[in-house]
């Protein structure tokens, strides 16, 4: 399979869910216009009022509090659809219930799992070798490495996985049978909006991408954290609209909107 492909089937993925009338489209609809607007105004801070803006990123502020807060609702959405018979009979226990594990570890680790907010010095093992001396596990070793493993990581979820679903037999084969979450063209427009305003932040302020270098002297972190609020808003929207589509009956082995 040639990757030209699987490049091309990228907009038919995001059209497709875009032109599907119902529930699930019309509230990916309004996901993607509040999450481009939420975009906007980061972006245009950045330029307008970098003060302003710095103060929103900054350690334990807004943007990152916002972030966790993402993760935690979307673990609450998956667990709670554990309950729904709606969802044992797709037989999407399984998925929701790895959802949910990676939601809430996700949410903590963006946090530290609350060692500044409820003031506990952590393990000394972990804190002694943590780049940050914090009570994660992301910031141990190369902090960059982690950082662009999971920009890879969710390169994959919400742009190569959708487009393999429609060029590939295969891997929507395994969508269908093992009951797969959908990723629908509105979460990846979620995704890929939170990427351009990170390449906008970034290349404006020359720190784009998760290394320790500045081309200007600016703060090296000044796109980072904004990638990171986008993620963490993109699966909640990967998880609420899933949900929609196997609540609504709408969810197809391969993608609806």
């Amino acid at each position: 399979m040639a990757i030209w492909q699987v490049v091309r089937a990228i907009p038919a993925v995001i059209r497709e869910s875009a032109t599907r009338a119902g529930p699930g489209s019309r509230l990916g609809t309004v996901l993607v216009v509040l999450a481009a607007a939420q975009a906007v105004v980061a972006v245009g801070l950045s330029l307008t009022a970098p003060g302003t803006y710095r103060e929103l990123i900054r350690e334990d502020g807004p943007v990152e509090a916002a972030s966790a807060l993402w993760w935690f609702l979307a673990a609450v959405i998956a667990l709670g659809a554990l309950l729904l018979p709606v969802v044992r009979r797709a037989r999407s226990v399984l998925a929701y219930g790895a959802l949910a594990a990676f939601f809430v570890v996700s949410g903590g680790e963006e946090i530290s799992w609350g060692q500044r907010i409820f003031g506990f010095a952590g393990p000394d093992a972990v804190v002694e070798i943590n780049k940050q001396h914090e009570t994660n596990l992301h910031n141990i070793g190369s902090i960059s490495v982690y950082a662009n493993l999971f920009l890879l990581l969710t390169l994959f979820v919400f742009v190569l996985w959708p487009a393999l679903v429609v060029v590939r037999g295969g891997p929507a084969r395994l969508a269908t049978t093992r009951r797969l979450p959908v990723v629908t063209g509105h979460a990846t427009l979620v995704y890929l909006v939170w990427v351009a305003a990170w390449i906008i932040v970034g290349v404006r302020s020359g720190t784009l991408g998760f290394h320790p270098f500045s081309l200007w002297g600016e703060y090296t972190q000044l796109d980072d954290e904004l990638f990171e609020y986008g993620v963490a808003q993109s699966f909640l929207c990967l998880v609420v609209l899933d949900l929609a589509g196997v609540v609504t009956g709408t969810r197809g082995g391969a993608r609806r909107g």
